[in-house]
């Protein structure tokens, strides 16, 4: 009997557990299922898992680049579309949180592994309390605020887009392709690696083609 198998066996006889009240069957079922935990326990992991496992971490990352998000006083919420992401198993989606960031990962969906990491929150959140639900085609994400109140945006680097485009350049004789040298140096900075890449390039090529001056990335 594989590890799996010994799994459902001991669900089973929790489900039976809970059914019942007579006290000689529930000594019973109680007994049988120590027995199949001892069993699960002893038994090495299973070849099948083993190469799920290994099937799993072996597939192609895709980063997740849209989705949408609300608030309420409470909770901002964050709303990301996977087709298909209900049919999963509960395990294979896993979202870490820190105070002022958080990590989801889905495990093989439509043969591919799917991330999405938001770093620097613009205000903290209250890791205890947050969570997460899936739903059809969906997944949502419960961030409890740390301290009640709205959000002008959801990353620090947005609340710092929105305080530069609030407060407008004055000087008439700056230069305009410095700032948006210095705009693309800033994305370049704070991107991740396929932004530093697509930059780079399109840095690279402008130049090469005259039309860009160089730039210390």
């Amino acid at each position: 009997m594989t590890n799996e198998e010994s799994l459902l066996d001991c669900q089973e006889l929790q489900r039976l557990l809970e059914f019942t009240n007579r006290p000689n069957v529930r000594e019973i079922l109680r007994k049988s299922i120590a027995e199949v935990e001892t069993k699960i326990s002893s038994q090495p992991p299973s070849i099948e898992g083993d190469r799920v496992k290994q099937a799993n971490s072996s597939l192609p990352v895709s980063k997740i680049r849209t989705y949408g998000w609300d608030q309420s006083t409470k909770f901002v919420k964050l709303y990301i579309t996977l087709k298909g992401v209900h049919l999963l198993p509960a395990e294979n989606i896993n979202v870490e949180y820190t105070p002022q960031s958080f990590k989801l990962f889905v495990k093989n969906l439509d043969n591919k592994n799917m991330e999405l990491i938001i770093k620097n929150l613009a205000q903290e959140i209250d890791v205890e309390n947050t969570s997460h639900k899936v739903k059809t085609d969906e997944v949502v994400l419960l961030l409890r605020k740390a301290e009640t109140g709205n959000w002008s945006a959801l990353t620090k680097k947005e609340v710092k887009a929105k305080e530069t485009k609030a407060t407008p350049n004055l000087d008439e004789k700056a230069d305009p392709s410095a700032g948006i040298m210095n705009m693309m140096k800033n994305m370049y900075d704070e991107g991740d690696d396929d932004m530093k890449r697509t930059i780079a390039k399109a840095w690279t090529e402008s130049r090469d083609k005259g039309g860009a001056s160089p730039m210390n990335f």
